[in-house]
């Protein structure tokens, strides 16, 4: 999607660090963009809000497996091996980096991973260490819904959806709720396996200290 206020469209640059997170500026009137929450921060559109989507991590399989025709882009840049995953590495942070950063929440570790979920008026953090302790999978109420939460087998990501189910179960690499609904190739299924139109919640797989600077208020979830 093309971002855009008020039907004109916007180009955007990177303009720095603000609490340890990127901002964005865009070249038509300087404007400062919080680049998770899409509002502007400073300038002459402060106060707008670009429209602001989902950016979901995932693998090729993943994506194959519910869009099978889908185009791939391959780079000839090498990949080099790395000695811990993702999960396990536990950077430290820049002195440059924290310089930026007015305060610290010290809920949870600065730079655990977890997944990120908010709403208009509600946010909520998902430690990774919590739901794996959960057996990769969860279901919670969040801003007076329910949502499932689940580590993605081809992924290997968490993920949520909103669902009406009241209980959510593993069935080899898919997941099966109570409501009859299957979840499976990163999508949701019915009971004769069409695909649903489902909806998810705002949710990002990021750093603690991102989430909980970018987000004061957010909750922490707990068994």
């Amino acid at each position: 999607m093309t971002p855009s206020v008020g039907g004109k469209v916007y180009h955007f640059e990177w303009a720095g660090l603000d609490n340890g997170l990127s901002l964005l500026r865009d070249f038509e009137t300087g404007t400062i963009w919080n680049h998770i929450t899409g509002e502007a921060m400073f300038g002459p559109l402060e106060g707008e809000r670009l429209a602001t989507y989902n950016l979901l991590h995932t693998t090729v399989g993943a994506v194959l497996g519910s869009h099978p025709d889908i185009e791939v882009a391959l780079s000839d840049r090498p990949i080099r091996q790395q000695e811990h995953s993702l999960f396990e590495r536990l950077p430290v942070l820049s002195r440059m980096l924290r310089s930026t950063m007015a305060r610290q929440d010290e809920r949870r570790p600065q730079t655990e991973l977890g997944l990120g979920v908010w709403s208009d008026d509600a946010q909520r953090y998902y430690p990774l260490a919590v739901l794996r302790e959960s057996d990769g999978l969860l279901v919670d109420e969040f801003a007076g819904r329910r949502i499932v939460v689940y580590l993605d087998p081809m992924s290997y990501m968490p993920a949520s959806w909103y669902t009406d189910a009241e209980t959510a179960l593993w069935d080899e690499e898919s997941i099966r709720l109570s409501d009859g609904h299957v979840i499976r190739d990163g999508g949701v299924f019915d009971q004769d396996g069409e695909r649903l139109d489902a909806e998810r919640p705002q949710q990002l797989f990021t750093r603690w200290y991102g989430f909980a600077l970018t987000f004061p208020a957010t909750t922490i979830y707990e068994p």
